[in-house]
């Protein structure tokens, strides 16, 4: 046994291996976080968001998101798969599949709590601060979009174009179908990065920056779509949710953000 683990013993990549180290910090920085209560009022706020931004109108506002939700269901998911099934192209699939690597939990992840280092390395407090709204959004909106995949359990359309086919696993039993097959709604890649962007947006005030903040989230669902790994009506569903997480989380932490002579001393 031991002579065998010698022979096939390989030198490990070395960034797999700076990635794990960076992933440890990230998780004692994570640990700190959720201790600090970047978590805690979550509900509040999405109470809030309910009761007073969408005032009146909050009812006619749900009652819209579903039926613009059932009409992409029966008249657009489909169809829309079935053109860029129809339109494929090699270039333009290896391009997507690309920027999908962007919107992968880990890479947003990733990219944010580099932000904060940085930021906090250069005692930038509030953008610190927003660094860590965002990157705590980006980690509820993966917990939330595990949970959903397990429980609609829907079939990816580069699988089997049924755009009705739910709870899939339940039939087939099969482990593959549940891990991936059938995780289609909703999309991690749309939920995490509105997650992650909102708390960015609300903050900044440069509407330039908004928009390529937007413009990239956006790319990103149309790389989910045209390469199959998602129906319309999944990136949707995902940018709903995760404008949503987005907003709460910001909306939560926001005193946070007001008080100026805050200054980071690892719990802000």
């Amino acid at each position: 046994m031991i002579q065998y683990l010698i022979e096939h013993l390989a030198r490990p990549n070395p960034f797999i291996v700076l990635g794990v180290l960076y992933g440890v910090v990230a998780a004692f920085y994570l640990q700190d976080f959720i201790r600090s209560g970047y978590w805690s009022g979550m509900l509040g706020s999405m109470r809030l968001i309910w009761l007073h931004y969408l005032n009146s109108s909050r009812w006619y506002a749900l009652l819209l998101a579903l039926v613009i939700l059932l009409v992409l269901f029966i008249f657009v998911d489909l169809p829309m798969a079935q053109l860029c099934k129809h339109y494929y192209s090699y270039n333009i699939y290896k391009i997507f599949d690309f920027i999908n690597v962007m919107g992968e939990g880990w890479f947003i992840g990733g990219v944010i709590f580099t932000c904060f280092m940085i930021f906090q390395f250069l005692e930038k407090s509030q953008l610190a601060i927003v660094a860590k709204i965002s990157f705590m959004a980006a980690i509820y909106s993966c917990i939330v979009s595990t949970i959903l995949k397990m429980l609609f359990n829907r079939e990816r359309p580069g699988i089997g174009m049924d755009q009705w086919n739910f709870f899939h696993f339940f039939t087939t039993k099969h482990p593959h179908d549940l891990f991936y097959s059938s995780n289609s709604m909703p999309s991690g890649h749309a939920i995490t990065i509105f997650a992650a962007i909102l708390p960015v947006i609300l903050y900044n005030k440069n509407i330039v920056f908004k928009a390529f903040m937007l413009f990239l989230a956006v790319v990103i669902i149309i790389a989910r779509v045209y390469t199959l790994n998602h129906w319309l009506s999944d990136v949707y569903v995902s940018t709903l949710l995760g404008v949503l997480i987005g907003w709460s989380v910001f909306l939560s932490n926001n005193h946070r953000l007001n008080d100026h002579s805050l200054k980071y001393k690892g719990e802000c």
